[in-house]
């Protein structure tokens, strides 16, 4: 309990300095000492014999009756303590005494402090590594979560860099790149549409989207975070590649038959650009092989073979190729193929000769 002769205040409690006055009114030219715990073990003892200016005002002795303690290092931001200023000679603790801190709720300098403590005294090199993965994770999901609630496009641009270094043997299909052109056969007729779903994915990954396609029949959806070429401002997809050389990172293309129409002027206005070929929805040679055999048409059946010529042509002359696993197995084999199990769905470079 408090006694009634001890007078005093506990100014200002942090975890790493505590500040306050203590005066006994029956003996005002006494200096007090005070014993100063945390969770019941002795921090400190101090003597109240600092100048107050306020205490000299207001006529109490001298006005020496302050006391300050720094505890180094300071009380761990972790977890909550109970802090007590007790009289030495009887226990008695002083006004507003005992005083609880609660575990940290924010990143203040204390806490930064003792992680940066725990982070870096790490033992050896294993240690150090999985501390080293435990605060890339770390780092993502704040990342994330800072992406979720700002929806701005430097903000997924960090968290995809950050994925990219970290993760780059998990997830070796996209570069960091920034500015991603999409090439659709037309733009997308409806929100649900595969074209508009393929952006808002690429948006979403924070990759700057640029969308344009041969067919300008179809008006845009407008809610779709994307920059749209189309007429009259831009005529072609020859001028957006042309009026944009080297601007690109990646080149998004959706079916077969544009990567065989437009490969050679991609790789000619954008060298630098990674090709990626879309088949999200499986390969027409193979559609048209099983109709020619339901159908008894063997006229059909030679359709499936240029077709199969045009699909290998496009898998060919592109960088990744996107599409269903047991597909595209079949149609490129000696290829590096990586199977993307949550989505059924692989991932593969097609093989080149030695003197491309």
């Amino acid at each position: 309990m408090t006694n009634p002769a001890l007078e005093g205040h506990l100014d200002e409690v942090r975890r790493g300095l505590l500040r306050g006055w203590a005066l006994d009114p029956a003996m005002p030219d006494d200096r007090i000492s005070l014993l100063i715990t945390a969770d019941g073990v002795l921090l400190g003892r101090v003597l109240a014999n600092r100048f107050r200016p306020h205490l000299h005002a207001q006529g109490r002795s001298d006005g020496r009756h302050g006391f300050e303690l720094h505890m180094t290092p300071p009380l761990s931001p972790l977890e909550p303590h109970v802090i007590a200023v007790r009289r030495e000679h009887d226990g008695a603790h002083l006004p507003g005494s005992p005083v609880r801190l609660a575990k940290a709720t924010t990143c203040d300098p204390t806490m930064q402090l003792e992680l940066a403590n725990i982070l870096t005294d790490a033992a050896d090199l294993v240690e150090l590594q999985n501390r080293l993965t435990f605060l890339a994770a770390q780092t993502e999901a704040l990342l994330q979560r800072h992406a979720d609630l700002s929806r701005s496009a430097e903000a997924k641009d960090r968290l995809a860099h950050h994925r990219f270094r970290w993760n780059a043997s998990e997830a070796p299909t996209l570069p960091p790149a920034r500015t991603v052109l999409l090439l659709a056969e037309a733009l997308p007729r409806h929100n649900a549409d595969n074209v508009a779903s393929t952006v808002r994915a690429l948006y979403d990954i924070g990759l700057d989207v640029v969308l344009t396609a041969t067919n300008r029949g179809h008006a845009p959806q407008p809610d779709l975070p994307a920059i749209i070429h189309e007429a009259p401002w831009v005529a072609s997809v020859e001028e957006t590649l042309a009026r944009q050389t080297g601007v690109f990172d990646a080149i998004v293309l959706c079916t077969s038959s544009l990567a065989v129409r437009y490969t050679g002027l991609l790789r000619h206005y954008q060298p630098q650009a990674l090709l990626i070929l879309l088949l999200p929805q499986g390969l027409r040679h193979s559609e048209t092989a099983v109709q020619a055999q339901k159908e008894q048409r063997p006229e059909l059946l030679d359709q499936a073979a240029q077709l199969l010529a045009h699909e290998q042509r496009a898998i060919r002359d592109v960088d990744i190729v996107v599409g269903q696993l047991d597909n595209l197995a079949a149609l490129a084999p000696g290829t590096r193929c990586e199977p993307n199990l949550q989505m059924a769905f692989a991932v593969f470079s097609p093989a080149r000769p030695d003197n491309e």
